[in-house]
């Protein structure tokens, strides 16, 4: 009706809407406290994992490791970082990531970040700053992070290949409201290494007794030795629900082909699935 009466009024303008009104975007409140532009990525990259050599967990090394999570996460405080996406979609999604280099790379999973508009990163000092993806692996679920920032704390990165099975092993995910201090999971190993060849990479996976989406995992001295990538599961046969995990010997070779703004294809290079024996051990 007030179509036709806009034909007899010359002039005249009308608000016409047409299906459902869309909703405004969900303002989490770190994307409504900044509105700088994504950084730009250096064109030099590189990153070099401090990477120590970690000790098997024995008796004799024993009195080495701390006491419990807490402990390891006040060691790590400085160089974890809450990375938050804002998707096409307008959904949002949270993880802990991990700082790789004092100028400003990151390392978080790669489907936090793949289709997001917009990433921003609560460092360790509460600073928030935008965050700009340098390149996503699809299969190994890694992706890197660049921020311009200066004088970060690098995570000191552990050797998985010295794990054993039922050794402890601590997770980390974020607390539901930005800025609160992480909470730490313990738990034990429960598939030691495997290693798996594809066309670009040699994997080291390793399966925890229980289940964590994202985030780093710790080894009990405070070192870093995987990162939970249970997304990875759909390329891989048998691997149940428990958490599985790319342990940190996997990771340099990774790292430096996404920093040359590497994209894996992720239809075209899909391992074959019966290729991966899984062998079962008991949690306790």
């Amino acid at each position: 009706q007030q179509l036709r009466d806009l034909a007899n009024q010359p002039g005249e303008t009308v608000d016409v809407q047409q299906g459902e009104v869309l909703k405004p975007v969900d303002e989490h409140s770190v994307f409504s406290l900044q509105d700088q532009p994504a950084p730009k990525i250096p064109e030099d990259r590189k990153v070099t994992l401090q990477m120590v050599e970690s000790p098997y967990y024995t008796n004799n090394v024993a009195n080495q490791s701390l006491p419990d999570g807490e402990a390891v996460y006040e060691a790590n405080r400085q160089s974890l970082v809450e990375i938050y996406t804002l998707t096409h979609t307008n959904s949002t999604h949270s993880a802990v990531g991990v700082i790789l280099s004092e100028d400003g790379y990151i390392l978080t999973n790669a489907y936090l970040v793949e289709a997001a508009k917009r990433i921003v990163v609560y460092l360790p000092d509460g600073t928030l700053v935008p965050a700009t993806m340098v390149g996503s692996d699809n299969m190994t679920d890694l992706a890197v992070l660049y921020v311009d920032a200066k004088g970060l704390t690098p995570a000191v990165f552990g050797t998985s290949k010295t794990l054993q099975v039922a050794d402890p092993v601590y997770t980390v995910a974020l607390q539901d409201k930005a800025g609160l201090p992480m909470k730490m999971t313990a738990d034990n190993l429960f598939t030691a290494s495997r290693k798996f060849s594809t066309r670009h990479y040699q994997l080291n996976l390793l399966q925890i007794c229980k289940h964590s989406e994202n985030g780093p995992l710790f080894n009990s001295f405070g070192q870093i030795v995987g990162l939970c990538v249970s997304r990875t599961a759909r390329y891989f046969n048998e691997m149940g629900k428990l958490g599985i995990v790319l342990g940190s010997n996997s990771m340099q070779n990774i790292i430096d082909q996404l920093l040359r703004h590497f994209i894996y294809d992720k239809v075209n290079h899909i391992p074959d699935r019966t290729k991966v024996p899984i062998k079962r051990r008991s949690c306790h």
